[in-house]
Parts: C-alpha cells; structure tokens; sequence
C-alpha cells in the first residue's frame, strides 16, 4: 500500500527542472536576439559603407571628368564621415591604366598608340567594417577626357643592366624627366619607370644614382624623348652597379721564358687600356696627373659580362692580342689569365688584375765614332736612343713618340746575373724605359718599335749630330731570346750605317 508521505519532494524537484528548462530556452532565444541585432549592425554598417564608397567613386568621376590628370597620389579625400553616431573613413586613390596587359603601358621600344583609363579605387573602413567584417571596396573605369587624350601622352623608361639575369641591380633607381613638366620616379622590379597622362612634348629624361654607370662610366647619362598625344613613347638605357679596379704592372728578366709564376719585378706604365669587354670600344685608364706608376686604379667600370682584358698602354694596337694576332691569339685565356677580370659588383673591391710588360733585351755597343764595345762608355757618352711605336696602319691613336731611354750597366743586385753576352761585351749599354730616375726597369707595351740613335760629334756648344736607325720586336711575352745589340757588331763607320742626314723618325 502506497503511502502519500512516499511522494514527498516530487514536485519540488519537478519545479526546479522546469525552472531550469524555462531558463535555456530563454537563453537560447536571447542569444537568437542579440546575434540577430549585431547581424542587424553589421548589415546596417556594411550597407552604409557602401553607399559612401558608391558617392565617393561619383565623386572621382566628377574630378576625372573635369581633365585633371596628376591625381595619383595626389587625391582630393573626402575623409571621416559620421552617419549615426558611426565614424566611416573613405580612402580614394586614382591610377592610370592603358588597355596593355595588366592595364600598365608595355616597356618596350616601339612607340604606339593606346587607350588611358583612370583605375578608380575606394576604400571605406569603420570600427565595425574592416574590423568585423573586410573593407568595403569599389574600384571602376573612366576613360580619360577627350581633351586630355589629345594632350598628354605616356613615357616609359627602361633601364637594363649588363646582363638580362641581373634585373634586380635595375629596381627602384631614381629616373627624372624635365620638360613641359618635371617627375621623377623609380623603376619597378622590371627596371622600367612609367610616367602616365604626363604633357606631350620634348623631354630629358635623366639617371643619377651614385655607384652606378653606364658603358662610357658615366654615372648620370641622359637621354631625349618626345610624348606625343595619346600615344605610349618609351626611352631605355643600359646603366648597371660599377666595379673598380686595381692593375699591377710586372716584368720579367730579359731573356727569360715567359711565366705568371717566373721571378718578376714592379714594372711601370702611364697607362693601361682594355677593348676586350666590349669589342670595338677602347677605354684607357691612366693617373691624374699621369705619372708612371706600377699601380694603376681604372674606378667606377660597367660589369661587361665579358672580361676586362688589360694591357699596358692606350691604344688598341699595343693589346698582345693586336702586337702579334698570331702568336698571341690566346694571351688573356692561356697565357696571362690573370690580366682578364670579369668585373663583378658582388665581388670584393676594388678586384685585382696583373699585367706584364715584355721586357726590353736590348743594349748599345758603341757610338758613332767608337766600334769597339769593351772601350763603350754608355753613362759618359753623348749617344742617346729614342723609340716610337708607330700607330697600326688606320689607326690615329698614337701613345710612345720619341721616347728617351736611358742606358745603363746591368743591375746584378736587383736583377741577377745579366743575360749571356757575346764575346768581348761588358755590361753597360742596356736599355731601359724612364719610368723612374733610379730603378732599372725594361718593360715596354706589346708593339714593334721604331729606333733612333742619335749621337751628338760636335765639340762645340752646337750640336753636330749623327744618326743611327733600326726596329725591334716586342710582341713576344718573353721578349727576345737573345740580347739585340745596336748598332750590331761588326757595322763600319758612316756611311754604312750612320748618317748626318736626319732621319724622319728621329726627334
């Protein structure tokens, strides 16, 4: 039997779950509430947004429209806008398309006609769009105005760098033009620098960006364009990141066999030229003031993808490769390597070279009235010897004209022991260029020279002269084998071989 006392607490428990039930739904139907009324803010504040990105892109048209044409980056904004107690902030911004790919004008070289469009872009944001949500974002088209279309035009600037891989040394460099109007803009990843709906007309356009050159070295080239009406007109330049460099001038001993690794000394040139990096252009380098030296620093070279090919010199004729096209043909890869540097601008600075001179085998054996060698006094005798490398035949660039050499006993301190004379020769008479008052130095540029001996007879104070003439080959890395001796033993006294008649290549 079933007692009332049993059911006790029933319907309190029955209460509290009904309580507990009433409240999740009302939760759940509270939460429905509020998401719907922030779905409602959002909604609102998009819609808003919209509506003022919609009256913003009006008013670009409008400004279009009225033929201004230097809007990018320079916009009229219409700012932070309050609707609501809401604060809405609206960017404009207004860029020049042409129909190209990718909307932008080809940097080519061929100029041609195309259609301008102004891109115009929106953008509104708030503390809820943008934030909750992404912006809110219209861009559209507006043809450019016919007026302006028969005003202005576009230019485009490329600048290339020595090599096509190494468009990356071309990026954001500085390109200015100045003409009916001025601008200056950097080049893209492309190298290439755009300036759109700018005035038709005659323009210079100008680089200048330090460490940078073009071929000729020169760190601001210009270049001249015309824009015309609605049409895209490009420029270009070949303009890259500059190398130095440092060249060492060597000789080895007269007589010996030619080797990078042989014992060599500092040698002296007043300049050194290359026309290997960019066949058919000479560069000569050389100090300032020109002073013989047997360091010489060519700065702020364009890095060829070819080798700078260096020789002592300045003239095209006096390369080993040019001296003796036979003999030589491989000079720069086989023989002396280290005189051919590619110039690279990620390598250290300034990248080092080495040139060797052919060295001068060549001695005097007696003067004019004096055939006997071992009674020859070259330091006390009135004979002197110039040397002139004439040009190559069609060339006009000349270097060494009557050249003065000085004449000397061989120096065994510096330079070991002299080269084997023959019979009955002493020491004295050797041949070396003035490069420096005290150091013997026989080095002379690749070439074949022309000799004057010329030896002053007169007891008087006028001089009475005679003359003696001959042409050595110095095309040859290792020079001469054997000592060239002048005049050659066994030459009689005028008139054989001397002359009082001045010859046409003696000072």
């Amino acid at each position: 039997m079933t007692h009332a006392r049993h059911e006790d607490g029933f319907a309190l428990i029955e209460v509290i779950v009904s309580a507990a039930i009433l409240a999740v739904i009302a939760l759940a139907v509270l939460s429905g509430l509020e998401g719907a009324g922030h779905a409602s803010a959002r909604e609102r504040a998009r819609s808003q947004a919209s509506a003022l990105a919609e009256q913003d892109q009006e008013r670009l048209r409008t400004i279009v429209s009225s033929g201004v044409s230097d809007l990018v980056g320079n916009v009229p904004q219409t700012g932070t806008v309050k609707v609501d107690k809401a604060s809405y902030t609206v960017k404009s911004e207004v860029f020049f398309n042409t129909d190209d790919d990718g909307g932008a004008p080809a940097c080519g070289d061929k100029d041609y006609r195309a259609t301008e469009y102004a891109r115009l872009v929106t953008t509104v944001t708030s503390n809820i769009v943008g934030v909750r949500m992404n912006p809110v974002r219209i861009e559209s088209l507006k043809a450019t105005r016919a007026g302006d279309a028969a005003n202005t035009g576009s230019l485009t600037v490329r600048v290339q760098p020595a090599q096509a891989d190494k468009v990356a040394r071309t990026a954001n460099l500085a390109v200015t033009i100045s003409g009916p109007q001025g601008d200056t803009q950097p080049t893209n990843s492309a190298g290439c620098a755009m300036f759109r709906s700018i005035k038709i007309g005659n323009y210079k356009i100008t680089l200048n960006t330090p460490g940078y050159v073009d071929k000729l070295g020169d760190q601001s080239p210009e270049t001249t364009a015309t824009v015309n009406p609605g049409r895209v007109t490009p420029a270009s330049f070949i303009y890259d990141k500059a190398v130095n460099m440092s060249v060492d001038i060597k000789t080895i001993k007269p007589g010996a066999t030619f080797s990078t690794t042989a014992p060599s000394q500092p040698s002296k040139t007043d300049s050194v030229a290359d026309n290997a990096a960019d066949p058919g252009t000479l560069r000569a380098y050389a100090p300032n003031p020109v002073v013989w030296t047997s360091t010489i620093k060519p700065q702020t070279l364009f890095p060829y993808g070819a080798s700078y090919s260096f020789f002592a010199g300045s003239c095209a004729y006096e390369s080993p490769t040019k001296a003796a096209a036979t003999l030589n043909k491989d000079y720069f890869d086989t023989v002396n390597p280290a005189a051919a540097v590619l110039g690279d601008p990620g390598a250290f600075q300034p990248q080092s070279a080495t040139v060797y001179q052919p060295a001068l085998n060549l001695r005097v054996r007696a003067a004019s009235a004096n055939n006997n060698p071992t009674n020859f006094d070259a330091a006390t005798s009135k004979l002197e010897l110039f040397m002139t490398l004439p040009p190559a035949s069609g060339e006009s660039c000349t270097d060494i004209t009557n050249l003065k050499m000085k004449l000397a006993t061989w120096p065994t301190a510096t330079w070991g022991a002299q080269p084997t004379a023959p019979a009955g020769m002493t020491a004295t008479g050797y041949v070396w260029q003035p490069g420096t008052s005290t150091e013997f130095d026989p080095g002379l540029p690749f070439g074949t020279y022309q000799l004057c001996l010329r030896d002053n007879v007169s007891a008087t104070a006028t001089p009475s002269y005679r003359y003696w003439t001959d042409t050595y080959d110095n095309t040859s890395p290792s020079g001469r084998v054997d000592t060239k001796e002048i005049p050659p033993r066994g030459t009689l006294v005028a008139p054989l071989a001397w002359t009082t008649t001045k010859p046409s290549t003696c000072p």
